[in-house]
C-alpha cells in the first residue's frame, strides 16, 4: 500500500496534463500512486498519460469512463480505487511544486489532523500573471469551528486541490463529491470536510499551481462567483 494517492480527472486535456505529469513525477515525495480518471475524452489525453506516466516508473492506473459523468463523477470514481492512507484530489490542467505532497504530508502527521492545506498560486497562462493566495501560517493546527471562523473571516481561503486528506476521515464520514454538480462542488467538499474533522493543519507556502486558460470554461466562470463571496 501507498501512503497517498493522487487522484486526477481528466477531460480532453491532451495539451496541458502532460506538464501536471512531470510536475508529480519530479515530487521530493515519492510514496505515492497516480489515479487519471479519463471522462470519456474525445481527444488523446489517455495516450499522453500512458506515455508519460509509463516512462516515469511510477504506480499508475487510468480509469476510462464509458460516457462523461462530469469532474464530480470522476474525483469519486478515483476515490473509490485509492489504495493510500491519504488521498489528493489534482485537476488535470494544473501544476504542483516540488514539496507539494512532501509538506502536506509532514503537516498531517506531524498533527495528526484529518485534512492539511497549503496555499496557492493562480497563474494566468495569458497574460502569465501570477497571483499568490498563501494559506494560515506554517505549524498552525486548529480545530473544526476554529479553522471555519478563520475562513468566514478571510483569514484563508478554502482551496479543495490544495489538501491531503486522511482517506479513513473521509470513508467514516461518508465525505464524496456531489454527482452531477459542476459549479461549487469544490468549495461544497471542503467546507464539509471541515465541518466534521477534529483538526485542521496548515502549511502556508503556495504549493498548488492553479493555471487559468481559455478552456476553462465553467471553472472559470466559478471563479469569479466565488470571489464575489469572499
Amino acid at each position: 500500500m501507498c501512503t497517498v494517492s493522487i487522484i486526477i480527472p481528466a477531460y480532453n486535456l491532451e495539451n496541458l496534463i502532460e506538464s501536471l505529469l512531470l510536475s508529480i513525477i519530479a515530487q521530493s515525495y515519492k510514496d505515492f500512486e497516480v489515479i487519471v480518471v479519463d471522462d470519456c475524452s474525445s481527444d488523446s489525453t489517455s495516450v499522453v498519460v500512458d506515455n508519460v506516466l509509463r516512462a516515469s516508473g511510477l504506480h499508475y492506473k487510468i480509469i476510462h469512463h464509458e460516457r462523461n459523468k462530469g469532474v464530480s463523477s470522476a474525483r469519486n470514481t478515483g476515490l473509490d480505487t485509492a489504495n493510500g492512507k491519504y488521498v489528493v484530489f489534482v485537476d488535470g490542467d494544473d501544476c504542483i511544486e516540488r514539496d507539494f505532497l512532501l509538506l502536506l504530508v509532514n503537516s498531517i502527521e506531524k498533527y495528526g489532523s484529518d485534512i492539511a492545506f497549503c496555499g496557492c498560486l493562480s497563474r494566468d497562462l495569458n497574460s502569465g500573471m501570477d497571483t499568490h493566495h498563501p494559506s494560515l501560517p506554517t505549524g498552525m493546527c486548529l480545530p473544526s469551528g476554529q479553522a471555519l471562523r478563520a475562513r468566514i473571516h478571510n483569514k484563508y481561503s478554502i482551496e479543495f486541490w490544495a489538501a491531503v486528506y486522511n482517506k479513513e476521515f473521509l470513508r467514516r464520514n461518508e465525505l464524496r463529491l456531489t454527482d452531477g454538480r459542476i459549479a461549487g462542488e469544490d468549495v461544497e467538499f471542503a467546507v464539509k470536510a471541515i465541518s466534521v474533522a477534529e483538526k485542521v493543519s496548515f502549511v502556508q507556502d503556495c504549493l498548488y499551481i492553479h493555471r487559468f486558460h481559455a478552456g476553462m470554461g465553467s471553472r472559470a466562470s466559478r471563479t469569479s462567483s466565488e470571489a464575489m463571496l469572499t
